[in-house]
């Protein structure tokens, strides 16, 4: 019995991606500044899966404005194969999308494949409002680190 709790402790911590929770500053994509701050990670139903992590961002900022107060619960995409009967994730990113009346709003969070001793860092996040209603009202800001 302590084998398998020593293989499942060890399998979830492989699987967490290890993001390091901390503020981070990069640019925009007209070179001006922008940040967000990323928390602690967890498994949702504290199931240890690649699925159900979960990552919060927030302080989503550019020019120096917030632009959103909430926090953004982001997890990997899944990945879908009906052919196949495979279902999968991608690692490279988190995204989280919300509905609204608009349209919707999503965060991507990109995570740098390469790890260091710190874990994953992130490489940058990408903030969309889709406005399918009025076009010109959508808009896609990306933040560089």
């Amino acid at each position: 019995m302590r084998h398998l709790f020593f293989v499942v402790s060890l399998f979830s911590s492989l699987v967490l991606a290890d993001m390091k929770p901390g503020a981070y500053q990069g640019l925009d994509q007209s070179g001006k500044a922008c940040k967000f701050t990323l928390g602690e990670g967890w498994f949702e139903d504290n199931l240890p899966h690649p699925l159900n992590e979960r990552v919060p961002v927030s302080g989503i900022g550019f020019e120096g404005q917030t632009l959103d107060q909430a926090v953004w619960n982001v997890a990997h995409p899944p990945q879908l194969d009906v052919q196949e009967g495979r279902v999968r994730f991608n690692h490279d990113s988190f995204t989280q999308i919300v509905a609204t009346p608009f349209g919707a709003v999503s965060v991507v969070l990109l995570k740098d494949s390469a790890e260091s001793s710190e874990g994953h860092k992130p490489s940058g996040l990408v903030y969309i409002e889709d406005h399918y209603k009025n076009a010109t009202d959508s808009k896609k800001l990306t933040c560089t680190l």
